[in-house]
């Protein structure tokens, strides 16, 4: 019921090209936001096929913070289908990756790894991708080798282990894709170590910025920060940019 409460909230809100006259978010969102055209055939046919896939698997790092309680054994097709992000979503990141020349990014949350993919089209940018549950990331990694993507290194276990570790020793990064932990104070936990680590015109997205009350709070208090200049609300999720050139705005955009 939330979620359909939300929904409605956000298209009452939500804007288009024509509502935009900021130079950046007009382009951003005209030549990606809104670009329909971008899906990976082979990646969209690993998916179809992942989604047949009736082979069970014991999860081990399944999010238990989730409004839904879903059930540590599952099918992969239950998870290809139901805990992937659209199609679209993905290829939409990727085109922003590309567009913004962004070369190092980190995603907390692999999952099967389409995401994964769609940033990684490029082989000039390297991709740290953080899995807690071991079943997943060994999936994740099968396809990723299967599309021949030597630029992307998945980090198995629980991301307040392995993202220290990793903190401690990686370059600055231009992107950081939050998709995990479904709580309000994981959700802040989590934007803060990104954005320690953050190069200054890079950006953040937070995955499921509507999927609960705490999860859209943690939105709302977190777009709020003086660090914040740029706020875009895809109901999906949210993205976060930070250069010190843009005036300071929030956005709720269609897409």
């Amino acid at each position: 019921m939330y979620q359909l409460i939300s929904y409605l909230s956000y298209w009452l809100k939500r804007s288009e090209a024509h509502g935009l006259h900021a130079p950046f978010v007009f382009d951003l969102y005209t030549k990606v936001i809104s670009n329909k055209k971008n899906l990976n055939p082979q990646i969209e046919d690993l998916r179809h096929e992942l989604k047949k896939n009736s082979s069970i698997v014991s999860l081990e790092g399944f999010d238990a913070s989730s409004p839904i309680t879903k059930p540590s054994k599952r099918s992969i097709k239950d998870i290809a289908n139901n805990d992937s992000k659209p199609p679209q979503f993905s290829a939409m990141l990727g085109a922003l990756v590309d567009y913004l020349g962004f070369s190092n990014i980190l995603e907390l949350g692999t999952s099967l790894g389409f995401t994964s993919l769609y940033l990684t089209q490029n082989p000039q940018v390297a991709l740290s991708t953080f899995e807690k549950d071991p079943i997943l990331a060994n999936y994740a990694q099968e396809n990723f080798a299967r599309f021949h993507r030597k630029n992307i290194q998945i980090i198995k276990g629980h991301f307040d282990e392995t993202l220290p570790v990793y903190s401690a020793r990686a370059p600055l990064i231009d992107l950081a894709y939050i998709a995990t932990n479904h709580r309000f104070a994981s959700a802040l936990y989590y934007y803060e170590q990104m954005y320690k680590k953050l190069q200054p015109k890079g950006m953040i997205i937070i995955d499921d910025i509507h999927w609960s009350k705490e999860m859209h709070a943690a939105w709302c208090n977190i777009k709020q920060r003086p660090e914040v200049k740029l706020s875009i609300d895809l109901f999906e999720a949210g993205i976060l940019c930070f250069d010190s050139s843009l005036e300071k705005q929030e956005y709720v955009l269609t897409f």
